[in-house]
C-alpha cells in the first residue's frame, strides 16, 4: 500500500493530511475524518491555537506516537487553519505502516 487517503508515500518520507481540533482535554489520535477534500487524520490537541502552541502540540505529538525525532516532523501548510499537511522525514512504506498501526489500533 502506498497511500491510505490521508497519507501519501514521497520520495524523502510521508505526508499526512490532518484535521486538528486545539483546546482539548488531553493530546490523541481520533481516527479518520471525511472533509470537504478527502479523508483526514483526525487528531486533538491539549494546547490552544495561540502563538504556534497548538502546531507545536501536534508536531511533538507526532513525533511520539511515531517515535521519529522532533527534527523528522514538519508543518508544510495550515500553520493557522485546522486542516494541516505534515512532512514525517524517514522511510515512507514504514512511516506509513505505523501510521495504519495507530489507526487500527484505535479503531478497535
Amino acid at each position: 500500500m502506498t497511500n491510505s487517503g490521508f497519507a501519501h508515500i514521497v520520495e524523502d518520507g510521508l505526508v499526512l493530511r490532518l484535521y486538528v481540533q486545539p483546546g482539548a482535554k488531553v493530546s490523541t489520535l481520533i481516527g479518520v475524518k471525511e472533509a470537504g477534500d478527502g479523508l483526514r487524520l483526525k487528531i486533538k490537541v491539549k494546547a490552544r491555537a495561540m502563538e504556534g502552541q497548538a502546531n507545536s502540540a501536534l508536531l511533538e505529538l507526532l513525533a511520539d506516537q511515531l517515535r521519529l525525532p522532533k527534527s523528522a516532523v514538519s508543518l508544510q501548510a495550515g500553520s493557522s487553519a485546522r486542516l494541516k499537511t505534515i512532512h514525517l522525514r524517514g522511510h515512507g512504506p514504514e512511516l506509513l505502516s505505523k501510521i495504519n498501526q495507530l489507526v487500527l489500533a484505535i479503531s478497535d
